[in-house]
């Protein structure tokens, strides 16, 4: 690898939905790896954080559901499924949607996510039905947790809540909804960005063999 100059100045995005997941971990990792770098992170929507790629204000961004574009490099990452949240059932069982129930329901979730749901659920001439829609994870996880709905959502993205048994995670059977990750950056990257993106690479690798994340190109 390239040597980095001392406090080189490397700046990453990373989306709303994956700060909780992704931040420490990784910014420990980079730490550790690439110390002379001087890393800034920032919580920014993958269409923005494309944006500032182009304009060259940004240096690497994960992406979700990333656009094709010739002005920035993409590296597919990961992907992973997408789920029903919601305050725990009762009964305590699992509740499996489908795609009929899916329709059926009504949701909390941000403009940007549900259409690329939509998208996917148009090959099954279903949409989803969403009673609120509010572009901040942080906003969506207080009303899920305060029992006014549900949200449909990255299995990443309410982890934590999940986990401590706070909130309840229910698949959908009958078909696979996923969110596919790539890493963006800028043509012009720097030696010292080109190390930090393969640190970000390996982070995500070991996140998947985790079981977080599906790696790129494996079912």
């Amino acid at each position: 690898a390239d040597q980095t100059t001392p406090n080189q100045r490397v700046t990453l995005a990373i989306p709303p939905s994956l700060m909780s997941l992704l931040a420490v971990q990784l910014i420990r990792r980079m730490r550790e790896s690439l110390p002379r770098i001087r890393l800034t992170v920032y919580e920014g929507l993958s269409a923005r954080s494309c944006r500032q790629i182009m304009d060259g204000t940004l240096d690497l961004a994960v992406i979700a559901d990333p656009p094709v574009s010739e002005a920035i490099h993409l590296g597919a990452l990961a992907s992973e499924s997408v789920v029903v949240v919601g305050r725990p059932a009762r009964d305590a069982g699992k509740r499996p949607y489908t795609v009929s129930s899916l329709s059926r329901s009504r949701f909390i979730m941000p403009a940007t996510f549900r259409a690329t749901i939509d998208q996917q659920l148009s090959r099954y001439n279903t949409r989803i039905q969403v009673d609120l829609e509010i572009n901040s994870m942080e906003g969506i996880r207080q009303l899920v947790l305060a029992g006014m709905g549900q949200t449909i959502c990255p299995v990443s993205a309410l982890r934590d809540d999940v986990e401590a048994g706070r909130l309840q995670a229910w698949p959908i059977t009958d078909i696979s909804l996923q969110r596919g990750l790539s890493l963006a950056h800028r043509l012009d990257l720097s030696p010292s960005g080109r190390n930090a993106a393969q640190v970000i690479q390996s982070h995500i690798v070991d996140m998947a063999q985790r079981g977080y994340f599906r790696t790129a190109g494996l079912n």
